[in-house]
């Protein structure tokens, strides 16, 4: 695994830290609304931004998480209706629905 000092992203937005950072800290909650180990292991790897502190704010976090928690649900539920379906994700940063789709599809 790469350290932080290794990995700094270069040539992508930096913004996409933000929701990363929150589905972390979501799933670093007793009672948060998921679990995503995955998302929690990259973040290990990446470097926070202190830039970004100005636009992270607890509302923010509140914000992302229900947005990747809701589209975690659709996908879920769409690969369960439809067992050959193929996922293409365009623009998703640091999305690890590939991952809870293969998590939730051992459950």
């Amino acid at each position: 695994m790469l350290s932080p000092s290794e990995s700094k992203l270069t040539g992508v937005p930096r913004t996409m830290l933000m929701t990363t950072r929150a589905c972390v800290e979501e799933h670093q909650r007793s009672n948060g609304l998921f679990q995503d180990p995955q998302v929690a292991q990259w973040w290990q790897s990446l470097q926070w931004d202190s830039d970004l502190d100005k636009f992270y704010s607890f509302l923010a976090q509140i914000s992302w998480v229900v947005r990747a928690h809701r589209f975690d649900q659709i996908a879920q539920r769409h690969f369960a209706n439809y067992e050959e379906a193929i996922a293409i994700e365009l623009g998703a940063g640091l999305s690890t629905c590939y991952y809870l789709a293969q998590f939730f599809s051992r459950s």
